[in-house]
């Protein structure tokens, strides 16, 4: 396939990351529609559905989720714009940390995860084991962008996002960079 240069209309829907909600997703759903016609250029999945506050947004299982990730792609290659020019690959997001952040959760079937924090007091080696472990997860889902790694830096251990989370691998900036 011919390489071209993406589109106004391309470069700002690879901006645009959304979510939706549905296991699955079929052509007349909005999510295919706004890939199909809109150029949107990424989604994020959850597993918990703050509207209806049941985990019951896009993640059942690895084999739902591979299937799910799959029907999006084709969406995205079945997408040309009015110059007939492809879309662009599709982003789908996550945010895959470990620990208790965490939307591929083992009891779904996924392999256990751990913290930054509990990654952050053993080794480089095994947190490098740890993150290609995730990596394979992430790849074998059909996921190609997660937010994580984070670089937050433990100041404050009371903090809710970070501290109590368990979100950090360390107090010690050197050592967040590091990991």
């Amino acid at each position: 396939m011919a390489h071209h240069q993406p589109t106004l209309k391309q470069k700002i829907g690879q901006m645009l990351i959304v979510g939706f909600n549905g296991k699955s997703v079929h052509k007349n759903d909005p999510i295919a529609k706004a890939i199909l016609h809109q150029e949107v250029g990424g989604v994020i999945l959850f597993d918990y559905n703050f509207q209806t506050k049941t985990f019951d947004k896009n993640i059942e299982s690895p084999e739902q989720l591979k299937k799910l990730t799959h029907e999006l792609k084709y969406f995205a290659k079945k997408s040309v714009d009015k110059n007939h020019l492809p879309h662009l690959p599709l982003l789908i997001s996550i945010d895959y940390e470990g620990g208790k952040v965490n939307r591929l959760r083992s009891e779904y079937g996924f392999p256990e995860t751990l913290s930054a924090a509990a990654i952050g007091e053993s080794n480089t080696l095994v947190a490098k084991q740890h993150a290609d472990a995730m990596a394979e997860t992430l790849q074998k889902s059909g996921i190609n962008l997660n937010f994580a790694p984070v670089l937050d830096v433990n100041v404050n251990p009371n903090n809710p996002i970070i501290g109590k989370l368990d979100r950090s691998f360390s107090s010690d900036p050197h050592q967040v960079a590091l990991y």
